[in-house]
C-alpha cells in the first residue's frame, strides 16, 4: 500500500468513525462531525493537532458569539443581513491574511450561520449553536484518534509541510478585494434566499466560502473544480442512495468506499486536488442523513442542489464584475489582484 492509499485508507476510518458516534448520539446533523473529520484528516500527525484545534476554537467561539449576537439581534432583520454580510467579509479577509487563519475563518463563517439560523427560527439558536459544537468536535477526535491509532504503521508520507509565508502589507491590502466581493456575493445569496427560497442556504453559504480566493484566475480554477468535484460526490451519493439500503452495515462498507476514493484525490499533491475535496463533502451531505442512512432520495438531491447552486451562482458574478474590475485597473493603472489571471 503506498502512502497515498494508506492516508485514504485513514480518512475514510475516521469520517466513518465520526459518523458512527454521531449517529449514536442522535446528533442534530451528524453530517457536520463526518466532514470535521473528513477537513481535519491528513498525512502528518502533527497537522492534524494543529487544524484540529483552530477547527474547534474557531467554532466554539462563532458558535458562543454568535448564540450573544444572535439572541440580542433576535427580529432585527436588516441588522442581522448586515452582521452575517460582514461575518463573511471578514472570514474571507481572515482567511487570507491572519496568522491563526483556519480559526478565525471558521469563527466568523459559524458566527454568520448562528445569526442565520435566528433568523430563520429564534428558537433554534441555542440549540444550533450546541450541536455545532459537539459535533464538531466529535469529528476532530475522531480523526486525531486515527491518526494517533495508525502511527505505528504509517508509511513515510510527505516529510515536512510547505513553509507557510510571511503575510505582508501589500498582501492585506490584496485581500480586501476578495473579502468585499465575497461580501456581496453572500448578500446576493440571502436575497436569492428570501424571495425565491433557495434549498440548503447553510450549504449554499459554506460552499461559497470554500470558494474564494485572492485572484479571479484561482476563483474560476476553484469554481470548476469544486463543481466537478459536486457533480462527481453528489450523483454517487444520489446513486447510493437510490438503492434504499436500511441496514446500517452494509451502507457503512459503501460511505467507507465512497470516501475512501474521494480521499484519493483529496490527498493527491496536484492542483485537481479539490475537486476530491469537494466530492468527499457533497458525498458526505448527500450521504448521512439526521440519525441513520439517508432513506429518501429527495433531501439529497435538495442538498446537491443547493451546494451546487453556490458555484453556479459566484460563476455568474465573475463573469459580470471581470469586465468592470479590469477596466477600474486600466484607469487607475494599478495591478488589481481580483483581476490579475
Amino acid at each position: 500500500m503506498n502512502p497515498r492509499q494508506f492516508q485514504a485508507l485513514a480518512t475514510a476510518s475516521a469520517t466513518c468513525l465520526a459518523t458512527l458516534i454521531a449517529f449514536a448520539l442522535q446528533m442534530d446533523d451528524p453530517w457536520w462531525a463526518a466532514i470535521s473529520a473528513w477537513i481535519v484528516s491528513h498525512p502528518e500527525k502533527q497537522f492534524v493537532f494543529k487544524k484540529g484545534l483552530m477547527r474547534i476554537v474557531g467554532n466554539l467561539a462563532g458558535c458562543g458569539i454568535g448564540y450573544v449576537v444572535a439572541t440580542a439581534t433576535a427580529g432585527w432583520i436588516l441588522t442581522q443581513w448586515v452582521i452575517m454580510v460582514f461575518a463573511f467579509s471578514a472570514a474571507v479577509y481572515m482567511r487570507f491574511t491572519a496568522r491563526y487563519a483556519y480559526a478565525w475563518a471558521m469563527f466568523w463563517v459559524i458566527l454568520a450561520l448562528t445569526v442565520l439560523t435566528s433568523e430563520q427560527d429564534p428558537s433554534l439558536v441555542s440549540e444550533f449553536a450546541y450541536f455545532r459544537a459537539i459535533e464538531i468536535v466529535t469529528g476532530v477526535a475522531a480523526a486525531t484518534f486515527v491518526s494517533i491509532t495508525i502511527e505505528a504503521w504509517r508509511p513515510d508520507l510527505a516529510g515536512e509541510g510547505k513553509p507557510v509565508g510571511q503575510v505582508t502589507d501589500a498582501d492585506r491590502r490584496k485581500a480586501v478585494y476578495p473579502a468585499v466581493f465575497g461580501g456581496g456575493a453572500a448578500l446576493l445569496i440571502l436575497l436569492l434566499w428570501n424571495y425565491f427560497a433557495l434549498p440548503s442556504i447553510f450549504q449554499i453559504l459554506v460552499s461559497l466560502f470554500t470558494a474564494m480566493a485572492p485572484t479571479i484566475a484561482q476563483m474560476r480554477q476553484q469554481i470548476s473544480m469544486r463543481l466537478g468535484g459536486c457533480l462527481l460526490g453528489g450523483t454517487l451519493g444520489v446513486v447510493v442512495t437510490g438503492l434504499g439500503i436500511e441496514t446500517l452495515w452494509i451502507w457503512m462498507m459503501l460511505f467507507f468506499v465512497g470516501i475512501y476514493f474521494a480521499s484519493l484525490l483529496h490527498h493527491n499533491e496536484t492542483e485537481h486536488a479539490y475537486i476530491g475535496t469537494q466530492a468527499g463533502v457533497a458525498f458526505v451531505i448527500c450521504m448521512v442523513a439526521d440519525s441513520g442512512p439517508q432513506q429518501s432520495i429527495l433531501p439529497v438531491i435538495d442538498r446537491a442542489v443547493g451546494i451546487t447552486l453556490a458555484y453556479i451562482v459566484l460563476a455568474c458574478l465573475l463573469v459580470l464584475i471581470v469586465p468592470w474590475v479590469r477596466g477600474q485597473s486600466k484607469e487607475s493603472g494599478s495591478n488589481v489582484t481580483m483581476a490579475k489571471g
